[in-house]
């Protein structure tokens, strides 16, 4: 219905207020969960996609939890190709993430996994292609051109984007900001990581079941106290 279809462009501006309150008011469980997957709240986009038996939202909620094998489940089941490339993408299977997107035609998507196999001049390429500005930033993040990347992030009202780059720019305090305000628990443990306050660092990382996030908080905790 029409207020279905508001909560759906609100969501792709990410206006997640305007979005819920007409995703509420339809009762529409899926955009719903496509909601809280943008606010990085898994468990309670689960049980949205859960009570709707969305598999394809299924799918993506359990890709955001980086819980592969779930992730790779559903969208089996539900033969959506995109999700299949991000959980490959989870998992740095890139050559395999790169098969899905170009079978589904998701130029975003193959956008991500250049950047991943740091083919950054292709992802920029391929971003810039498909207008996703946020996969735009984080392809001139792979470049460390945080500036630009910013710009974009800034642009698509991506918050925890931004705080990945500021990050990158080592601003932890601003990159801690835009993380609290994503509700991005992997993007806080990496800013926290930037501090050198592994504890908590850890903490959000476990929380998010971020191996990568793990690995570097590790690997950064051996060089300081080494």
């Amino acid at each position: 219905n029409d207020k279905s279809g508001l909560a759906l462009a609100y969501c792709g501006k990410r206006e997640f207020d305007k979005a819920l309150d007409f995703a509420t008011q339809a009762n529409d469980l899926s955009v719903l969960g496509l909601i809280a997957v943008n606010q990085h709240q898994y468990d309670k986009a689960i049980d949205y996609f859960t009570k709707a038996n969305d598999k394809p939202g299924l799918a993506l909620a359990y890709c955001g939890k980086k819980d592969f094998d779930a992730a790779v489940s559903f969208a089996k089941e539900s033969n959506d190709l995109s999700v299949l490339g991000h959980a490959y993408c989870i998992k740095h299977e890139f050559d395999k993430a790169i098969e899905y997107f170009t079978k589904a035609n998701d130029v975003a998507g193959l956008s991500l996994a250049y950047a991943g196999k740091r083919d950054f001049a292709k992802a920029v390429e391929l971003a810039a292609k498909s207008g996703d500005k946020s996969a735009l930033a984080h392809a001139y993040c792979g470049k460390n051109d945080f500036d630009t990347a910013i710009k974009y992030f800034a642009e698509a009202n991506d918050f925890g984007g931004l705080s990945l780059a500021y990050s990158g720019k080592r601003d932890f305090d601003k990159a801690i900001e835009y993380a609290e305000k994503a509700q991005d628990v992997s993007a806080l443990a990496l800013a926290y990581c930037g501090k050198r306050d592994f504890s908590l660092a850890l903490k959000y990382a476990q929380e998010a079941n971020d191996s990568s996030a793990l690995a570097l908080i590790y690997s950064q905790m051996n060089d300081f106290y080494s």
